[in-house]
This record gives structure tokens, sequence and C-alpha cells, in this order.
């Protein structure tokens, strides 16, 4: 069930990744955003599961975690 998702939020993070992008084009919107809105469905589904992303994600990208 995590790996499903890990897929689906992905892939939803995406389409809001575009949707930002096309709806406020003079906003700078970053790779970073888009793992920080998949960390976000995460945690609404199961808070272990946004922790591990976090995890897995590292420290190059701890700062769109705060």
């Amino acid at each position: 069930m995590h790996w499903l998702a890990v897929e689906v939020t992905f892939d939803m993070a995406r389409d809001w990744e575009r949707e930002q992008r096309s709806r406020f084009p003079e906003r700078e919107i970053t790779g970073t955003d888009r793992l920080a809105r998949q960390v976000e469905l995460l945690q609404r589904l199961d808070g272990s599961w946004a922790t591990e992303a976090r995890a897995d994600y590292g420290d190059a990208h701890s700062h769109a975690f705060c």
C-alpha cells in the first residue's frame, strides 16, 4: 500500500506543480516545491509514510519540509 501511495502522490504533486506554473507564471515553482507537496499529501494519508519520504529525499531537500 505504501508504494502505491508514493506513486499516486508523486503524480498528484506533479499535476499540482504544472497547475501552479500555469496559474502563477511569475512565481518560480521548483522540483523542491513538488517534493514538499508530495510529503504533505503523504502526511494526510499516513504520517510514517511522510517521515519515510523525508528521509528518502535526504538533506538535499530538507529545507522544503520545514
